[in-house]
């Protein structure tokens, strides 16, 4: 079984999560994987879970919790921006708490534990530094209350995170791989998370790896899924193989001048093989015809330079050129011309 690389274009993705989230158990953070889009919501009466003051000591307690789990050492920027709150009549707090802590215990960070703790109405941006990979930081969100106020409002907002120390990307390939029915891709440069699982039809070998070769089982355009996982965070992309029939040379030309096998048909051999190199020889090895592509313009009729062919034996070369390396497959066989 042949394998075909096909160069790509390399596509970044990061991972992206949507969620509406409430005030939830602090021992359960969720993890914040870059990009968070949520709203934070009170009940009808303004007593809802995210009422608060700023309550730096134990921010978990009353708001929206996110872990963030670096790579590596480095620094790495928290940002809370496009705030958007709902207020009414000044009964509802206009803004967010935004506190950021690494204690060992989400539940009962402590005041020494707390990096930050900031009201934000518009937006804001921290810079922060890890000592080491695997690092634990908490991000707490809750809804800001001054005096006077009924209830927190209801906002939305985007929470994101970057820089070196926790930024990661699934590399994939973003063109689609074109073969030949049988055939095999070795897939290539899949690169960026720590663990990697393909599904889809037909045989993929080894499909936590992250390059594995995929054997499609059947005629047609089939897609894969790689699901790559870097801590708790998760990222999907998809590649394309399209399978194509594989050409069908006849083995008998009849050009008698009588319109039925007049000229030597290969069956699937047409435009989408355009580079395919097609030489035909006679017993004794020469070359009696050849052509780059074969169209219906370009049809064997068993001539040579225009001087009818004896019959017999020829045998035909037919290299396709889709591979990486713009060689081969190579098709050989005989093909009769009978009179």
């Amino acid at each position: 079984m042949s394998s075909v690389r096909i160069k790509w274009l390399a596509s970044i993705w990061i991972c992206v999560g949507l969620q509406v989230v409430m005030a939830q158990d602090c021992s359960d953070p969720a993890p914040l994987c870059f990009v968070q889009f949520n709203n934070i919501t009170v009940d009808s009466t303004g007593n809802g879970p995210l009422m608060a003051d700023l309550n730096c000591a134990n921010p978990a307690m009353n708001g929206t919790l996110y872990q963030i789990t670096t790579i590596a050492p480095g620094d790495f920027q928290i940002l809370l921006e496009n705030i958007q709150c709902d207020t009414a009549g000044n009964q509802l707090g206009d803004g967010l708490i935004l506190t950021v802590y690494d204690s060992a215990d989400p539940c009962n960070p402590g005041p020494a534990s707390i990096i930050a703790c900031e009201m934000v109405s518009d937006q804001i941006t921290l810079d922060l530094t890890a000592a080491t990979a695997d690092q634990n930081f908490y991000v707490a969100i809750y809804g800001d209350m001054e005096a006077g106020d009924s209830g927190p409002a209801d906002c939305g907002y985007e929470l994101q995170t970057s820089g070196e120390a926790v930024e990661f990307a699934l590399t994939v390939p973003s063109v689609q791989y074109e073969i030949l029915l049988g055939q095999s891709v070795d897939i290539e440069g899949v690169t960026g998370v720590e663990e990697y699982l393909w599904s889809g039809s037909g045989q993929i070998t080894e499909d936590t790896m992250a390059n594995p070769t995929i054997t499609p089982n059947g005629i047609g355009e089939f897609t894969y899924q790689v699901m790559g996982t870097q801590g708790d965070c998760e990222v999907t992309e998809e590649v394309t193989i399209l399978v194509q029939p594989n050409i069908i040379p006849a083995d008998v030309i009849t050009p008698n001048g009588d319109g039925i096998n007049d000229e030597w048909y290969v069956l699937f051999l047409d435009e989408r093989f355009d580079r395919a190199d097609v030489r035909i020889f006679d017993r004794w090895g020469q070359v009696v015809y050849k052509s780059i592509g074969y169209g219906v313009t370009q049809l064997w009729d068993g001539t040579n330079n225009g001087n009818r062919l004896p019959a017999g034996a020829y045998y035909y070369v037919i290299d396709l050129k889709t591979s990486e390396s713009g060689e081969g497959p190579v098709f050989t066989g005989a093909v009769n011309v009978i009179y």
